[in-house]
């Protein structure tokens, strides 16, 4: 099956939308790991780190927002990406 492309899916990404795009995932990637990085312990007797968070809720609501920013929402935006894309090639 071959398919002919007469213009871009979605147009053409100016260069400073690709720029702020890049720019928010690394900003939003540094601060989904700051809660976890100031809730570890390093013990230097076994050399390994330990999680100590004050309480099990605030555990339980840092992984849950783990899971909707680094699973839910890529996932939902690939599906959706791939439901427009096929709509596109099916015209």
């Amino acid at each position: 099956m071959f398919f002919r492309f007469n213009r871009d899916l979605f147009g053409q990404m100016k260069f400073i939308t690709a720029v702020v795009i890049t720019f928010v995932i690394w900003i939003v990637s540094i601060i989904t790991v700051v809660p976890y990085v100031i809730n570890l312990d390093y013990d230097y007797e076994n050399e390994t780190c330990e999680e100590n968070w004050d309480s099990h809720s605030s555990r339980n609501g840092y992984t849950i927002s783990l899971f909707l920013l680094d699973y839910l929402l890529p996932l939902i935006a690939i599906i959706i990406l791939s439901v427009l894309l096929w709509g596109r090639l099916q015209r």
